[in-house]
């Protein structure tokens, strides 16, 4: 069976889709994220040097530098649904790593890592959004966070 990915126009416009809703109806750490998310592929994008049989060392950078986002906005707000995003994200930067230790690693793989993850981290974030809103979606008023 073989497993077909989607095109990097699908991820965008899933990534987009995603982030506007995070935007939409997300509460501050999932509008930081979504924002987080935007900015980072917009700067692997233009970093991205498109030859995946060698590292991609700008993208490690902004890989990096979304994890500490990440991981920040988990530790600040608690949220589950962000520590599940650091844990797919981390398995992104591991990708990096592997590829920066033995570039002999086929850049089909390479690609694919860091696509899975990327949906995974989207996921995380429609998911997490749409828990956080729903005690708006039911009616609730929430007069503080719940701990």
């Amino acid at each position: 069976m073989k497993v077909v990915f989607a095109s990097v126009g699908t991820f965008v416009t899933i990534m987009a889709l995603a982030c506007a809703y995070a935007l939409w109806r997300g509460r501050l750490p999932e509008r930081a994220a979504a924002v987080a998310f935007l900015l980072a592929w917009l700067a692997s994008y233009v970093l991205n040097t498109h030859d995946f049989t060698r590292p991609q060392f700008g993208m490690f950078w902004v890989d990096l530098i979304l994890m500490v986002i990440l991981v920040s906005l988990a530790l600040l707000s608690g949220r589950r649904w962000l520590m599940i995003a650091c844990a797919c994200h981390l398995l992104t930067l591991g990708d990096h790593v592997a590829m920066m230790m033995d570039i002999h690693i086929l850049s089909r793989a390479y690609i694919r890592v860091m696509a899975i993850w990327g949906y995974a981290n989207l996921l995380a974030l429609v998911l997490g959004t749409w828990f956080e809103a729903e005690p708006e979606r039911r009616g609730v008023m929430m007069t503080a966070a719940p701990p």
